[in-house]
Formats: structure tokens, sequence, C-alpha cells
């Protein structure tokens, strides 16, 4: 019997593997994606208005920095930083949930009886499912990066 509860760990602990590194690499195409949609045309947009305004540059150079200005306010709309932050912490809850599913079956486990290990397991098994149902979709692109990854 312990062997059916060992196999549920190392089922929970491989799928909180794949599924963190694929929620990381989410996570840096965002990270990038923030600094190219928001940041930088923010700062060109910045930059040419006070080049503009104090005379620098000719004035027709404000339409870069009208095109500049609306790029950085569509990237506040997509707001690439909230998906960033929801991935980073679906990232982290797997692998905390992972570093747990490993510990109980290798560690803890030892010391239970198989009542205690069943009722342990399903705990760990409810807790991965809830997981679950709150975490951001993960793609099939960063999940195959993910399985190459690992």
């Amino acid at each position: 019997m312990r062997e059916k509860y060992n196999r549920e760990t190392d089922n929970i602990e491989q799928n909180c593997t794949y599924t963190a590194e694929a929620h990381h690499i989410i996570t840096l195409r965002n990270k990038k994606m923030s600094t190219w949609f928001q940041l930088v045309p923010a700062v060109v947009a910045a930059a040419l208005g006070a080049a503009v305004g104090g005379g620098f540059i000719s004035a027709w150079w404000v339409w870069i920095s009208v095109v500049s200005a609306v790029i950085a306010a569509v990237g506040n709309v997509l707001n690439p930083m909230k998906e960033y932050y929801d991935n980073l912490n679906a990232a982290k809850n797997f692998t905390a949930l992972k570093h747990d599913a490993r510990a109980l079956r290798d560690v803890f486990s030892s010391r239970m009886n198989d009542e205690e290990y069943m009722t342990a397991v399903q705990i760990l098994h409810d807790r991965y499912n809830d997981l679950l149902r709150f975490a951001p979709p993960t793609n099939k692109e960063a999940f195959e990066e993910a399985r190459k990854r690992v």
C-alpha cells in the first residue's frame, strides 16, 4: 500500500517540477515584455518631449514621442507585470509543493504508519488540486521549453 502513496507523491513532485518551470518561463517573458512595452517607450517619450520642449530638436520629433507614449499606454493596459507576479507566485507555490512531496516521501513517511501516511498524501494531493484551480494557465510553448530544461 505504501508503494501507491509513494507513486502519488512522485507524480505530484514531477507535475510540480514541470509546471513550476513553465511558470518561470512565462514569468521571464512577461518581465521582458514589461520592459519593452512600458519602460522603453515611456523613457523615449519623456526624452523626446523634453528635447522638443527645450528646442533642441525639431517639432516633427514630437510624433515619435506621441507614438512612444501610445505604446507605453497600451503596455500599461496589457499589464504584463500582473501576469509576471501571478506566474511568479504560481511557480513559487508549485516549487514549495514539490519540496513538500519529496520530503513527505523521503523523510517524514518513515515515522508514519500507513494510515497517517495515507492522510498526509491525501492532504498533499488536495493542496496540489487547489493550487491548480487558482494558478494561471501555462501555454504549450512554455511547457515544451520546460520539458527540455528539466
